[in-house]
């Protein structure tokens, strides 16, 4: 091999390193954009997951852990704000006439907060205010 091919050579070498060079640290700077942008995106799914639990938990009575509906699991208010199902709250005043016979009116606990509330009885499902702000989200997401 003559000088000038050696000196051809190794120019060709040191080119073909810095190319593979060059190569290695833009490969490199890409893998780094990679993870910068997974980052965020790993940080919206958390998010987006914890949306839907907090939208579950809202969207569920407290007491059966059903979800409400615009039928027989109507969300509706106690005395104290509280929202309950109508099933549920049947159930409770249902209850609590069988421990405070003959009353027309029964004292109940809230499952939330534990207040005691006084309710008519017999219990009537549509003397209670619907939860409309929560219906309505109801209707909006699903």
């Amino acid at each position: 091999m003559s000088a000038r091919d050696l000196r051809n050579a190794v120019r060709r070498a040191r080119e073909s390193r810095a190319r593979l060079e060059e190569a290695r640290r833009r490969n490199k700077e890409l893998r780094e954009r990679c993870e910068e942008m997974k980052r965020p995106m790993e940080l919206q799914k958390i998010r987006m997951e914890e949306i839907k639990k907090e939208r579950k938990e809202l969207l569920e009575c407290p007491v059966c852990r059903e979800s409400f509906n615009t039928a027989e699991k109507v969300p509706s208010f106690l005395a104290c704000d509280d929202t309950v199902c109508g099933e549920c709250v049947k159930k409770i005043v249902e209850v609590a006439h069988g421990e405070q016979i003959g009353r027309n009116r029964v004292t109940i606990q809230c499952p939330e907060c534990r207040e005691g509330i006084e309710v008519p009885y017999p219990f009537n499902p549509q003397a209670y205010r619907r939860n409309e702000d929560l219906i309505t989200f109801m209707e909006e997401t699903q």
